[in-house]
């Protein structure tokens, strides 16, 4: 039995650019303050090496995903 040679990191790359490209679908992972995951579908446009969503500044993913301010 023969396997495929591995793939390259430029194949890989390839490979996820194309997927990126060809989808508008994915699932942004967040984490709670208990720790646990929150989990939603979003819409994303690829820009070659940016993945661009839109939410609304209010919601709990957005409010998760800012930076904290620093620490006084």
């Amino acid at each position: 039995m023969t396997s495929e040679p591995r793939k390259t990191y430029s194949e890989l790359k390839g490979m996820a650019d194309q997927f990126l490209r060809n989808h508008g679908l994915g699932v942004l992972a967040t984490g709670r303050g208990d720790g646990t995951p929150q989990q939603t579908i979003i819409g994303y446009a690829y820009h070659g090496d940016d993945i661009v969503i839109r939410t609304g500044s209010d919601t709990a993913k957005a409010k998760r995903w800012r930076p904290s301010s620093p620490a006084r």
